[in-house]
């Protein structure tokens, strides 16, 4: 599996709006990031420990950020 790229400030804005969208402080970021650029495989289950936050909500964060990252426009390479 490899890691999935866009380019860094749209990653990064993605990433931001996701976390907004998701309640999600913005401190958590860059963990939300590193699940983006990851297969969903190997991203980390939720241990039902209650965790906060939980493994769940950079999950959702997650997911809507690679729906934003979905609706860029192709880049020349």
């Amino acid at each position: 599996m490899t890691e999935r790229t866009w380019p860094i400030a749209a990653l990064r804005d993605a990433v931001e709006q996701a976390c907004l969208a998701t309640d999600l402080d913005l401190r958590y970021a860059a963990s939300v990031q590193a699940y983006v650029t990851q297969h969903e495989l190997l991203w980390p289950q939720c241990c039902n420990s209650q965790c906060d936050p939980c493994t769940k909500t950079f999950e959702r964060a997650a997911h809507h950020a690679l729906k934003l990252l979905a609706k860029l426009p192709d880049t020349p390479p």
